[in-house]
């Protein structure tokens, strides 16, 4: 689906990622990055995930702190096509 529509971004959850099985293998995509999440302490599924074409983007990991038991990701997402110093993120 994400080849059909080939969205620039996307959010998703219940990314059923796990240890063993991460979410790059899941997709099988290669122009696709994903910054994810998945709690190791529950049965497989949930997890969330930022996925965004990394021809397009600069990223930036962010720590957000948040209570345990809350699957969630942060990142800073900027265009490539306008400056590092551009107010658009």
């Amino acid at each position: 689906m994400l080849h059909t529509i080939n969205p620039d971004i996307c959010l998703v959850s219940e990314t059923f990622e796990t240890g063993k099985r991460r979410l790059t293998e899941i997709l099988e995509s290669t122009h696709y990055t994903h910054y994810s999440y998945y709690r190791k302490n529950r049965a497989p599924g949930g997890g969330c995930a930022v996925l965004f074409n990394q021809k397009r983007f600069r990223v930036e990991d962010l720590e957000v702190e948040a209570l345990p038991e809350i699957e969630n990701t942060w990142v800073l997402l900027t265009p490539k096509s306008v400056g590092q110093n551009c107010n658009i993120k």
